[in-house]
């Protein structure tokens, strides 16, 4: 059994191994003929799409510019309706600094299944269906779009991201709820035991399975003992905005992570207190909040119009209402933005930090301090 799982964490999505305890298990490439058949969600029959399966393996390696995280994503998809085909467009960001600061994205692969003539037909994603955009700063982000959709389709993709330490210290947020439902989804954590991280589960979907036990890993040249997690959620609901929700942050499942403590070889403990002053001294030191309020020319044109008024409250409320009123709130919540804020006007939708970093921006091209 040790030998298995030691190969789990090596041979993550190549592996067909046996359902366990109700478990759903899928490789890469290999889709059963039930899935493209497939005519609609038994649990959602109103879904576009559902996520037929989809798990992470996250662990920890270490080079000479010292530790990071690894990020291995594998996911497969159901078009169950025409509009559900945008599903097949996925943006990946990464960030690109300096040497040692600089996110980077492998192993990237995509395939898209249909039935034409009674025959299974698959479609590779290449090099044309991938994009590198960069988004602000040095925030940037592959885009995928996946071939040959249509109503009916499968498609699957995978692929690796590597994070130092320098630019993120935790696991990104892991969600087990989207806008469409979810068949499975699980999260597989490899962390050692000199890492020590809250896990926090938020949202009121059951835990389908919640393991954990002792193993063995490597981080560079290290051997260390460590501990694997494995979390799973079953047949998990769209997740449905209701007017009362203030938050869809507060109230999807999801798992966060906390960094607590980090003991170093030569036995000392470096422990993480962070407090609002702390969050508020790194946000300013990122592109979002230094070179987002600087690009406002292309508020101009709104801006004078808001100047008619005289009165400096009333500035402000005529600022507040037109964007509220022409920027559409994407439903999510986050202290980044991933999109460029003049790009952000230009679609008329855009996340809490990217709609408020406009108000800013705005604010700014009007005069107002």
């Amino acid at each position: 059994m040790k030998i298995v799982e030691w190969l789990i964490v090596f041979c993550l999505f190549t592996s067909l191994l046996p359902a366990q305890n109700g478990e759903i298990r899928a490789a890469y490439g290999d889709v059963p003929p039930a899935e493209l058949k497939m005519k609609f969600y038994t649990p959602d029959s109103t879904a576009e799409a559902v996520v037929l399966y989809e798990e992470a393996h996250v662990f920890f390696d270490a080079d000479h510019y010292g530790l990071k995280i690894i990020f291995k994503y594998f996911g497969r998809y159901k078009i169950l309706r025409k509009s559900g085909t945008d599903r097949g467009i996925i943006k990946l960001p990464v960030y690109k600094g300096p040497p040692g600061e600089e996110e980077f994205i492998s192993k990237l692969e995509g395939c898209t299944y249909n039935i034409e003539d009674g025959k299974i037909v698959s479609t590779k994603l290449t090099k044309d269906g991938i994009f590198h955009e960069q988004v602000m700063g040095k925030h940037h982000q592959e885009k995928i779009s996946m071939p040959n959709l249509k109503e009916g389709s499968v498609f699957e993709y995978r692929y690796t991201k590597e994070t130092p330490f320098s630019v993120r210290d935790t696991p990104e947020t892991w969600y087990f709820q989207t806008s469409i439902p979810m068949q499975w989804c699980e999260l597989n954590l490899h962390i050692p035991v000199n890492l020590n991280y809250l896990i926090l589960k938020r949202g009121y979907i059951p835990i389908h399975t919640n393991t954990s036990e002792a193993s063995r890993m490597v981080m560079g040249s290290l051997e260390t003992g460590g501990v694997n997690y494995h979390i799973a959620v079953k047949h998990a609901p769209a997740f449905k905005d209701e007017p009362f929700i203030t938050s869809t942050e507060d109230c999807i499942s999801k798992i966060d992570f906390e960094l607590s403590s980090i003991r170093y070889s030569d036995k000392s403990t470096k422990s993480f207190t962070n407090t609002w002053d702390d969050l508020v001294s790194t946000l300013l030191k990122t592109d979002h909040y230094t070179e987002t309020p600087k690009k406002t020319a292309y508020l101009q044109p709104i801006a004078e119009l808001i100047k008619l008024e005289k009165d400096t409250m009333q500035q402000l409320k005529k600022a507040l209402e037109l964007v509220a009123a022409n920027i559409e709130w994407d439903h999510h919540s986050t202290v980044f933005a991933r999109e460029d804020s003049k790009k952000v006007f230009e679609l008329r939708k855009g996340n809490v930090t990217e709609i408020n970093l406009m108000l800013i921006s705005l604010l700014k091209q009007i005069g107002l301090k």
